[in-house]
This record gives C-alpha cells, structure tokens and sequence, in this order.
C-alpha cells in the first residue's frame, strides 16, 4: 500500500498540479547531467588512480586490493572495465556507468518517494537531488558514489515493492539472496542498506505475527554476513592499515566525548553529514533537520516498519564511524543521502498539509531560498572544474616545456600517468614525457641544482599555503617567468 493512498483531501489539487513540475525536474536534472558529462573535464587524483587500475590490470586482478590508496568494489571495477574494453580509454568511457547511475537514479528516487509521499513532498526533494552540485559531480567521476546511490534506490524500491505481507516467503528468499549478494560486491555500503531491509522485514514479521516467515531473514542474513566477510578479508583488511588514508579520514570518525570540545566535534559531524542532503548553509541545515524530525515523528506513528528502513541504516553508519570504520567524509556517506531526502519529502508534506498558511508559505519560500543556494544549474553554461590537468599540460606544451624540464609535486603524478600513458590522445602530450616528481618537505635548492636551466613546477590537489611557501622558496633561488593559475592546478616556470 503507497502512501500516496493516504492523502489528505485538502490537498489533492496541489499534489495534482506538482504532477509536472516533478517530470520537468527529472528532465532537467538528466539534461544537466548529460551537459557536464560532455564538458569531460580532467580526471582528479582518485578517478586518475582507479582509471591505472583498471587499465594496468585483468578482470581478475580487480578482485584484489588496487593499489593507488584505492578502494572500489569489484563490480563496479568490472562493469568500469568493460566499458574501456569495449570503448577505449577516454575519461568518456571510464565514467559511463557512473553516469548511467546517475541518470537511473533520478526517475528510482521517484518511485520510491511514491511509497512514502506525494508530489507536495516529492517536488523539493527532487530539485535538491536533481541539481544539487555534489550529485552533479560524482556522476561524472570515475568513482563508486553514483552507482552507490543507484544501488541504495534500488534495494529500497524491492523492499517496499516486495512487502512481507505480500510476498511469498520462497520469493523473498531468492530475490534477496541473489540481489544482496551482487549488492554487497557492487557497493561497498549496501551493507548498511541491507540491515535495514533486514530490519525492515522484521518489524513487518512482528506486526503481522508470522514468525515462520522469519526463517527466510535469517537464512537470507546468514548468506549476506559470509558474503561481507569474504569482501572483508579479500579487499578491506589489506588496506585498512594504510596509515596515510586513517590520518586523512581521522577527523570524519566519532569519538568518545570525553570532554566538551569532543562532543562538539562529534555534533558537528553529525550536522555535517546532514548538510551534504542539500545545502551547507544554516538556513537549509536547519529546515531540513525540522523536516527530518516531523518525518520521522509521522512515519513513527503511520508505518513504523518504512521509518525503520530509513533510520537503521543511518544509525549503522553512525556505529562504524564511532568504531573507525566507516568514513563520514561527503563522497563516501553519499550513498545514504537518498535516506535524508525521503524523510525530508514526508517532513516537508506534513508542514504544507497544516492549516495555517503562512507556515505553509514560508516553509515553500525556505525551500525554493535552499534549491537556489544548492544547485549546479550553472554547469549547463559554465564547465564543471576540478584539478584541470589538461589546461596545465597544453600551457607547458605551447611554452616549450619539454618532460626533462617538468617536475610535479606527487598529487599531480597521476592524472599526468593517465594522460601521457593512457588516454587515447596521449601523443598529444608525448613532449612532457619523462617528468620527475617530488614531496612535499623536499630540499628546494637541491631540487633546483637537479634541474635544467629553464624548467616548470606544476601542482595539482596540493593545499594552497603549501604551494604559497615552496614557490616563495623556489623564487629564493630562481626567476619566475610564467605561470597559469587554473581550477585545481598551477603551473609555475622559472630560469635559473
């Protein structure tokens, strides 16, 4: 039974006439996508050391740990692998699933907020999803953030389209042994999506009485915890030393709040975390934590076994952060922002049902204040930028700037592999080949004496006072003559 079923009379002719505008929104936010898709700019760090990945290995090698400080799961690995097969090895190839994923998940997050609200709810949420600049983005990388969205959306929708009620127990047991066995292969979080689909199935056991149905859930967990533990052992425990990546994801895990400065901090996470569903401004951050609370508030009261499927997952993410388990950077808890949305379309539906109007205006003149805060609707004109290597190296290439005479900080060696030694257009930049490199903390005056008489220090990725202190060290020794400044890199050339 959807929600839709429940709607309040009053308000059947505004849930009508939004009827349009949802299916303009999902146009649009397929447009807007396909745009920045085409604008195939620069790969960054991390899409350059999958895109080696992937190139330097065979099917079966992606199933081991990638090297790189690179995670992804071995599905995504393949189907990413296959497109470069079949395609070549363009940055259009290496993000074509991601950006199927991304289009996908437009027209899934409709059908399942239609099991939890109607277009009163539906509309604000989808401008948010549809253009906000986070999602924009990770659709057209070469990373697992798109298809982890998709993947949420998809296990959702089989949920609540597969009720226990309805369902035979057989039926459940095939369906979510076989799609949460490819789902744990495929994303990474799904587990935390499965707990709750397993939560879910539960509270729907104990509501209707039927306990010899829960056999299924227990088999069916059993198969998804040995699936985890062979992910586990094979990809994860290898890498989950890996101190580099433990000191940059440090301060996106919880803490014991042993002290008020602690507590603080783990707040701030937690209002971090909420703030990548749709604006990091105070305004939004707040509006949504208002809706978020009446969502659950309602969904508590109405179907406690739909809240139950949102929330758990969410509160699992939040037990692996607080063991260090689980990142809550922006990119890597993005999978679960489809979650924060839905609960923000019910919290918003019940606010715009209330009978005094002028909650209901302000609560439409807030969101519309927040989906112009939160867009990427200036892509369709203006080119998404990242770490724009390419600019960088067609600038050394017109100055003259032979590889002998190139010399890179580290963050920037990667996407310069991929476009000298990879990329389909490769003779391009065929010139630059055979640059060094170097770290930060180096010696720039013997850096210097290891250089040619006209040589370019080129960055990528690289903090900006970092950057500002070795280039005031390089001038101590050498004439700056050029430079080109560009989104995510900077290129310097000196004479000595």
């Amino acid at each position: 039974m959807t929600f839709s079923k429940w709607n309040h009379s009053k308000s059947g002719e505004l849930a009508k006439s939004l009827k349009y505008l949802v299916f303009v929104i999902i146009a649009v936010g397929i447009l807007l996508r396909l745009a920045v898709f085409l604008q195939c700019n620069s790969m960054y760090i991390d899409e350059a050391n999958i895109a080696r990945n992937i190139y330097e290995r065979t099917f079966s090698g992606l199933i081991h740990p990638l090297s790189y400080d690179q995670f992804a799961p071995p599905v995504f690995l393949w189907v990413v692998k296959l497109c470069t097969t079949l395609f070549g090895y363009s940055e259009y190839s290496y993000r074509l699933y991601p950006f199927v994923c991304g289009i996908l998940s437009l027209w899934i997050l409709l059908l399942v907020l239609r099991y939890y609200t109607d277009n009163t709810g539906i509309w604000y949420v989808l401008l948010l999803f549809a253009f906000g600049p986070i999602y924009v983005r990770y659709t057209q990388a070469t990373k697992q953030y798109s298809p982890d969205i998709f993947i949420t959306l998809i296990l959702l929708w089989l949920a609540l389209k597969n009720t226990f009620e309805s369902t035979p127990a057989i039926r459940l047991f095939l369906l979510w042994s076989i799609v949460g066995s490819i789902a744990i292969w495929s994303s990474m979080p799904s587990a935390f999506i499965l707990a709750g689909i397993g939560c879910y199935y539960l509270v729907g056991a104990l509501q209707k009485r039927d306990y010899f149905k829960v056999w299924f859930l227990l088999v069916v967990g059993i198969i998804w915890l040995i699936q985890f533990a062979g992910y586990y052992i094979i990809i994860l425990k290898p890498q989950t030393g890996l101190q580099g990546l433990v000191n940059y994801h440090k301060e996106f895990f919880f803490y014991p709040p042993i002290s008020l400065n602690v507590l603080l901090k783990d707040i701030n996470l937690v209002l971090y975390f909420i703030s990548t569903a749709g604006g990091y401004l105070g305004l939004p951050l707040v509006f949504h934590i208002i809706c978020i609370t009446i969502g659950i508030a309602y969904l508590g009261r109405r179907d406690i076994a739909k809240l139950v499927l949102l929330i758990v997952p969410v509160f699992a993410v939040f037990f692996a952060a607080a063991l260090h388990q689980y990142s809550l950077i922006q990119r890597v808890s993005l999978f679960a922002m489809p979650l924060l949305l839905i609960l923000i379309a019910v919290g918003l539906q019940q606010i715009l049902h209330w009978r005094f109007p002028i909650i209901r205006l302000a609560a439409i003149v807030i969101a519309i204040i927040c989906v112009v805060d939160f867009n990427a609707l200036r892509n369709f004109v203006r080119p998404l930028q990242t770490e724009e290597i390419k600019l960088s190296l067609d600038f050394l290439k017109k100055r003259d700037i032979k590889g002998t005479g190139l010399c890179m900080h580290n963050f920037a060696s990667p996407a310069y592999i991929y476009y000298t030694q990879i990329h389909p257009q490769k003779e391009k930049w065929t010139s630059l080949l055979g640059a060094s490199t170097f770290v930060g903390g180096v010696n720039i005056e013997e850096l210097v004496k290891s250089l040619p008489k006209r040589f370019a220090i080129m960055y990528s990725w690289e903090e900006a006072p970092k950057i500002e202190a070795q280039q005031l060290a390089f001038r101590r020794n050498v004439i700056l003559v050029d430079s080109n400044i560009v989104m995510g890199g900077k290129v310097y050339i000196y004479q000595k």
